[in-house]
């Protein structure tokens, strides 16, 4: 069984803020765990989905390059073009 969107998130599902968290909008972990638990006892494999190429803004990373530029070892995990209208100015 595909799980998709599984993760906390601050808008759109695929923009996950923490890839640690169920989203709350979902349940929490423990009802994870049950609903995880149900599919193993039904005879059914799972197979969480997630999308780990991009981040919602909400990111730890994201917010971090944003607020320090250069200073972290994460500034080359993102291409922020500085003029984008839609985002502040950050590198």
């Amino acid at each position: 069984m595909c799980l998709r969107d599984l993760f906390k998130t601050l808008k759109k599902p695929l923009n996950a803020s923490d890839y640690f968290q169920i989203d709350p909008k979902l349940g929490t972990l423990a009802d994870f765990h049950t609903l995880v638990e149900a599919i193993h006892n039904n005879q059914y494999a799972d197979y969480p989905d997630g999308v780990f190429n991009h981040c919602g803004r909400g990111f730890f990373a994201f917010t971090d390059v944003l607020e320090n530029a250069t200073s972290l070892h994460t500034t080359d995990w993102f291409h922020i073009k500085a003029a984008s209208p839609r985002m502040p100015t950050a590198v």
